[in-house]
């Protein structure tokens, strides 16, 4: 307070004076910037925005700032996705004509343009190699189960590795199935498999199946 230190008010005011002249010299630069860049826009057409604002380097791309995909499925063919569906599952074997229920409950048939698709689970190795492809959440959590009770055990992100107990715990299809199959949890997600939901086009896994 000024009244117990006499030298500090004006000491206070030159500060003052100094950071409103700043600000009016910031404001300046900012309205030159933002007409400058105007200008560029309207008259020139040119866009100054990535080397001159951003101070980018030329070959810069925004898409870099994107968080990279967190899926394994990148560099796994969808043929063999295919392969392994057919193999494990009997849905949409055989079949001429794709006739889903709508909400209604009533059926319709999928004709030779249609996007109808759906879920299928497919779980890979820690090296993001594919293992297993079913359309049935039962059926992949017991396969699941099973060989990792065979193989190598679940580790969690959080690096605990639960007791092997086969048909007991993490082990148990049903039980991971409600606890553990979409859970994001580091202490109830898997590190050392990769679990992907991935949407298949029935009418392209059709023709793919039918081709064979």
């Amino acid at each position: 307070r000024s009244e117990y230190r006499p030298g500090l008010l004006p000491i206070l005011k030159k500060i003052q004076f100094d950071l409103s002249t700043i600000n009016q010299v910031f404001l300046k630069v900012f309205k030159a910037s933002e007409y400058k860049t105007y200008n560029n826009l309207t008259k020139y057409k040119v866009s100054p925005f990535k080397k001159e604002l951003f101070l980018c380097d030329k070959k810069f791309n925004f898409e870099s700032l994107l968080p990279e995909s967190n899926s394994g499925l990148v560099n796994v063919n969808k043929n063999d996705i295919y392969d392994s569906l057919i193999q494990n599952s009997k849905l949409y074997k055989n079949t001429k004509n794709i006739r889903p229920r709508s909400n209604s409950g009533s059926r319709k048939i999928v004709n030779s343009t249609s996007n109808y698709s759906v879920e299928a689970y497919i779980l890979l190795n820690e090296n993001k190699e594919l293992l297993y492809a079913d359309f049935s959440k039962s059926k992949f959590c017991a396969f699941l189960c099973d060989y990792a009770y065979k193989h190598e055990g679940f580790r969690f992100k959080n690096g605990i590795t639960p007791i092997k107990n086969d048909g007991k715990g993490i082990y148990n299809p049903s039980n991971f199935r409600k606890n553990y199959l979409s859970n994001n949890s580091k202490n109830k997600s898997l590190d050392n498999y990769k679990i992907e939901f991935y949407d298949i086009n029935v009418k392209d896994y059709v023709d793919y199946n039918n081709s064979l």
